[in-house]
């Protein structure tokens, strides 16, 4: 299987299979950040078709959270493509689309997104690209669409080790509710 994905964030393409002590908005030293080779925060590399794919902001990567207690990791056989740093939705749309179009895609994959507020313009035009796929439900930490599987991302219930992101007891109930709406598809 050849792995066509690689993350076009430069912030975090330079940490290929590196392990960190900070990044971002976290410069506590209390969390390690493990990039694989394609430049995603995992311990594996993104050379297997998964049952679920992650896509979406800093939320999904996890920032301040430890990576067995993010929401991605938490699905067995998932793939965490949250991109955190200099990044917009149009580099969530290019990851999105580059996964779509390689042989790590099933239609049997559930994939949820994750979209950012900062430039919610393009969101509507992302949507409509995504319309065929059965399996994408989008989350939005702004305004949500009024489209079928869209949700508003819920309030957080706790913060992460920096105070800037949720921490893991959101992270646990986003992924019961990612369960839930998966259920349902």
């Amino acid at each position: 299987m050849s792995v066509v994905i690689l993350n076009q964030v430069n912030g975090m393409l330079t940490h290929q299979n590196c392990v960190l002590s900070s990044f971002g908005k976290d410069q506590t030293n209390l969390i390690t950040y493990q990039f694989n080779q394609q430049g995603f925060r995992n311990n594996l590399n993104f050379n297997f078709v998964p049952d679920h794919a992650i896509f979406g902001c800093s939320l999904v990567f996890g920032i301040g959270v430890p990576d067995h207690e993010i929401f991605p990791s938490m699905f067995e056989n998932s793939q965490n493509y949250g991109l955190a740093g200099n990044y917009d939705n149009h580099d969530v749309m290019a990851a999105l689309e580059q996964f779509l179009s390689s042989d790590l895609y099933s239609k049997q994959t559930k994939i949820a997104v994750v979209w950012h507020s900062r430039d919610s313009e393009c969101l509507e035009e992302f949507y409509l690209k995504l319309i065929n796929y059965d399996s994408i439900v989008h989350f939005y930490c702004g305004q949500k669409l009024p489209n079928n599987n869209c949700y508003s991302y819920p309030s957080n219930l706790d913060l992460d080790v920096s105070g800037s992101h949720p921490g893991p007891r959101s992270h646990y109930m986003f992924y019961k509710m990612l369960c839930a709406i998966f259920n349902q598809l």
